[in-house]
């Protein structure tokens, strides 16, 4: 048997059927295993735990080789299997020439499609340097932490995605969750969220699920999930983990998990300083708000790592963006749209979505006057601000304040953080002004109408009286 034919038809099989090729470490354990060797000497001979081989990695193999070729395939039977298949053995017999040509072309392919995340998505990203470049090279490092912080809609979940490319480029294993995604009951609760946690971590990852084995009376439950990670999550020879968390600022509000949760995920980054297996791990966190509830400075998370702030967009990237979406505006056109809406990401790309089907100048202009209005493209947007303004006690007044002034104002440190965590304020030394011409106008408009009406209201209590 030729062990780099059958490795290379196996994977074109699998290519063909899955709409990806085989992981570096299937091939590995197919090669180990049409070689004869045992999961100790595959261990023995790469960097990768037994643990993982045997338990994880070596199991989905098998069963991915089943669906595909149709027949019960183990490390036992590997060989008399794939040399006795006949669509395999038809294609391990054609010419030296065109197995070349066949390696040739997935080299050529592998070089240049890499294992994607969303990449339909990030495909219109826009680069931010130094950004990308600094998480890039802290995701390399042991046990590293990237804290990315900014207002919403700002690109904090795009760069995440980012990173977790580039973490499969080098053969990290990824798992992004999003701290939305739990049930209020689960994170009311920190055995449930931990539980939670660890249970959505083998699932992306394709581990088996352990945790209530696992999970013991007799531990407290941070120590529970340390366990649980050390001994099904990471292993100290096998491939590093980048584990994602965003909406970090969702566990703010439920101060009864926080402490605790946040004390595990920095002991965690301090542990990769001396112990083995969680130096393959890596935390990346993302928030909006600022960090209001009262931590330990020495049991946090937020003052350790790498901290990013994302900007707004340049004109220059904004240009830039333009272009990815194969539009070709001049300059007055790129100035009047930043006027509006300021360089603000998630603005911006809406704009561009939208004027790509009503590309004229006419309709350029209609649009901008109608942004700030109900009638405009931003209608939803604005009026979920509105109706979070009315939600938090005093916001609505703070937010008035700050649109009626023509130059930047002080507010309670409170205030300039929530306005500014929602994106519709930017910094000014220790004063804010609206973060864009869009969000002045708007509520300058809506907001006064309410602060009408509320007069109106008392002045009427006051003639009933």
């Amino acid at each position: 048997m030729n062990i780099d034919r059958v490795v290379q038809a196996v994977d074109d099989r699998v290519s063909e059927r899955e709409g990806k090729p085989l992981k570096k470490v299937e091939r590995l354990i197919l090669r180990g295993s049409l070689e004869g060797k045992t999961y100790e000497q595959i261990a023995k001979e790469s960097r990768y735990s037994l643990t993982y081989l045997k338990q994880a990695t070596g199991p989905q193999l098998w069963k991915k080789l089943t669906e595909v070729f149709g027949e019960n395939i183990s490390k036992t039977n590997i060989q008399v299997t794939l040399n006795q298949h006949p669509d395999l053995r038809k294609t391990t017999e054609v010419t030296q020439l065109n197995i070349d040509r066949v390696s040739d072309a997935r080299n050529s392919i592998d070089s240049n499609i890499k294992p994607t995340y969303k990449q339909s998505k990030t495909s219109f990203y826009v680069e931010r340097p130094p950004v990308e470049s600094s998480c890039y090279e802290a995701i390399s490092q042991p046990g590293s932490l990237i804290r990315i912080r900014s207002p919403r809609r700002m690109g904090k979940t795009w760069l995440m995605e980012r990173i977790f490319q580039h973490a499969l480029e080098q053969d990290y294993r990824i798992a992004p969750l999003n701290l939305l995604q739990p049930e209020r009951e689960v994170v009311d609760n920190l055995d449930k969220f931990l539980r939670w946690l660890c249970s959505i971590v083998s699932r992306r990852l394709g581990v088996e699920n352990e945790v209530d084995r696992a999970w013991s009376e007799r531990r407290g439950s941070n120590d529970n999930c340390t366990a649980y990670f050390e001994n099904y999550i990471l292993q100290e020879t096998g491939p590093d983990l980048v584990l994602g968390l965003d909406n970090v600022d969702r566990i703010f509000q439920h101060e009864n998990i926080a402490k605790d949760f946040f004390g595990l995920l920095r002991s965690w980054h301090e542990d990769a300083q001396i112990y083995k297996p969680w130096k393959n791990l890596r935390l990346v966190i993302a928030y909006s708000r600022e960090v209001y509830i009262p931590l330990n400075i020495e049991r946090s998370p937020f003052n350790v790592g790498l901290p990013i702030s994302l900007p707004e967009f340049t004109q220059a990237q904004v240009q830039k963006l333009l272009g990815i979406h194969q539009l070709n505006w001049n300059e007055a056109q790129i100035d009047r749209l930043m006027e509006m809406l300021g360089g603000h990401p998630y603005l911006l790309n809406c704009s561009i979505e939208f004027l790509k089907s009503h590309d004229g100048e006419r309709e350029f202009y209609q649009f901008l006057e109608k942004a700030p209005t109900d009638a405009g493209l931003y209608r939803n947007h604005l009026r979920e601000l509105l109706y979070t303004l009315q939600k938090e006690p005093g916001l609505e007044d703070a937010m008035y304040e700050v649109i009626q002034a023509d130059n930047p104002v002080q507010l309670n440190p409170n205030q300039s953080f929530k306005l500014y965590s929602l994106g519709l304020a930017i910094w000014k030394g220790n004063k804010v002004e609206p973060r864009c011409q869009l969000y002045r106008s708007y509520f300058k408009t809506h907001l006064k109408l309410l602060s009408q009406k509320q007069t109106d209201s008392k002045k009427l209590s006051r003639i009933e009286e």
